[in-house]
């Protein structure tokens, strides 16, 4: 079911690909495996000069155990292609961090100069941090992984005749060799996570024998790669398996309902569901006190999954002092983690602040602004800095004010006319309707990134219609669009259903636009980029 992965995701929202993410709603799957784009991404390490890393045991040796620490870093590279022939038109470079800290999305774009050149002010939760940039040269996809330090670095990107990516330059010293740099997009491309294996797995050992065996499969497929190095083998291999563990053991109720609806064993799937914590024995393969899970592209989703597991019923942390909430945490999980001190624990208070401010938006209480400094005086102080920012953002973001518009319920008596009923309300307008879900990764991030163009495309005539279901919460609908704005649709499964089979959709994201007279212009499943976003957008405007 999984052609993808949220490790994948990441990356792959870059280079024009998509995260299959089939959930419950069983229209929705988010997009197939697509190779032939035009992307990089490149993952890179950013390291405070003077910082002594401390160097961790097993799996992970010589991994650098990062600094929580608020910071900028400033990147500056060139895209140079084959005999220095020159750039036709400027380039357009996206960047995206990752923040273990919090776990929120942010996306920058710029565009390179008629050499090629391009420079990003970069904030980073820790030292190092990771984060992906892309870059839309023809031809080739792939991914680099680089360290730099918080000075000024400079990252070279060369392209042969054919649009491949055929070297890099980097000013900073790498923790990885070229090869990892180069050839480990190939093996993100290949792996599918193991997720859910059988419905009939009704006791907890037969569910990891089989999930097991799956792995063993991938790991032993992993290490055979002659290109890669050793450490990078293992970064993959941890990132696989904190995903499949957040798929197929914290999300299993999901998993379950989503991987059976509409068959004939769906009426079983809703009662067969986890019966004990035993399917949480996480210890034996995730240390989560490792420095590489903040090098893990999908820690965040774990951490979040974690939260919101019903069997584990971790309570929200509200103005409770951290103390007191951690004790309650570690008598939950520490069993299942195999630990009850370290730095895990920390990072799972700041992600459920960072839960409240960004996901459920609501401010910090000035309690919580008080539990916080008081508990991480000592220890891990880079965490207040980095919370506070987070909800001085969140403060401001919600003084700007939004132009949302929560639109009333069409009663149509054909589902398939649904759509029409839409657009005709604005007649004489050029539409962007946008069929997203709040639990969408790559939706979220196509919406982030098109911040950049959507107050210039408004000022020009578009109108931004946004459709939901009950496929996402409502609350949680009612806080996203907030900062989302436009026309806000939030229907019921079957009329989705009947707009997503209308149009022949099979994933989400998934866009169609009209013109100002009604006419049908465009539909594709896939953010394609704010280019040619707006490039379409401009050409139903004329």
């Amino acid at each position: 079911m999984h052609k993808n992965c949220t490790i994948k995701y990441l990356i792959k929202f870059f280079a024009l690909n998509n995260f299959t993410n089939d959930f419950k709603y069983k229209k929705i799957i988010v997009m197939k495996n697509i190779k032939s784009k035009s992307v990089i991404a490149l993952l890179l390490f950013f390291i405070v000069e003077g910082f002594s890393p401390c160097i961790s045991k097993g799996r992970d040796n010589r991994f650098i155990y990062p600094q929580i620490h608020l910071g900028v870093c400033k990147i500056s590279g060139k895209i140079i292609q084959s005999g220095l022939k020159p750039i036709s038109k400027p380039i357009a470079v996206i960047i995206r961090p990752l923040y273990p800290v919090t776990g929120k999305e942010e996306i920058k774009e710029i565009r390179t100069d008629s050499l090629g050149r391009f420079t990003f002010d970069l904030e980073t939760e820790t030292n190092p941090s990771v984060c992906l940039i892309s870059s839309s040269i023809d031809g080739n996809s792939a991914n680099i992984y680089d360290e730099i330090s918080q000075k000024d670095n400079e990252i070279n990107l060369l392209y042969d005749e054919n649009g491949k990516l055929s070297n890099i330059q980097s000013s900073s010293i790498n923790q990885f060799t070229v090869n990892d740099m180069i050839y480990s997009w190939d093996v993100l491309s290949n792996y599918q996570p193991v997720g859910v294996i059988r419905l009939d797995t009704r006791q907890p050992q037969v569910h990891f024998t089989r999930f097991y065996n799956k792995m063993d499969e991938w790991k032993k497929k992993l290490y055979e790669n002659k290109y890669l190095s050793e450490k990078m083998k293992n970064c993959i291999l941890n990132d696989c398996l904190v995903e499949d563990y957040s798929i197929g053991f914290l999300h299993y109720k999901i998993e379950i309902r989503k991987k059976y609806l509409g068959s004939s064993q769906n009426d079983e799937a809703s009662i067969f569901m986890r019966q004990n914590k035993k399917y949480f024995s996480f210890k034996t393969d995730l240390d989560l006190n490792s420095p590489q899970m903040f090098y893990s592209l999908a820690f965040f989703y774990f951490q979040k999954h974690l939260l919101d597991d019903s069997l584990l019923n971790i309570s929200p942390i509200k103005d409770t002092p951290i103390e007191i909430w951690q004790n309650e945490v570690k008598n939950k999980i520490s069993g299942l983690v195999g630990f009850n001190q370290g730095i895990y624990y920390d990072l799972l208070t700041a992600y459920a602040y960072a839960n409240q401010i960004d996901n459920q938006t609501e401010r910090l209480t000035n309690k919580q602004i008080d539990n916080i400094k008081s508990f991480f005086k000592n220890h891990n102080s880079g965490i207040i800095n980095i919370l506070l920012n987070d909800n001085n953002r969140h403060i401001a973001q919600l003084a700007k004010g939004s132009d949302c518009h929560i639109c009333t319920a069409l009663k149509i008596a054909d589902n398939k006319q649904l759509i029409d009923a839409i657009v005709s309300r604005y007649k004489g307008k050029t539409v962007l309707v946008d069929l997203w879900e709040t639990w969408c990764g790559p939706c979220m991030a196509g919406l982030l990134q098109m911040e950049n163009i959507k107050e210039k495309l408004k000022k020009e005539g578009v109108v931004f219609v946004y459709i939901a279901c009950s496929s996402s919460p409502k609350k949680t609908w009612e806080e996203r669009i907030k900062r989302i704005g436009g026309e806000q649709y939030y229907l019921s499964d079957k009329e989705k259903d009947a707009i997503m089979d209308g149009f022949g959709f099979e994933g989400i994201p998934s866009y169609v636009i009209y013109d100002k007279e009604g006419h049908l212009k465009n539909k594709f499943t896939g953010f394609p980029g704010n280019d040619k976003m707006q490039s379409l957008l401009e050409d139903a405007l004329k």
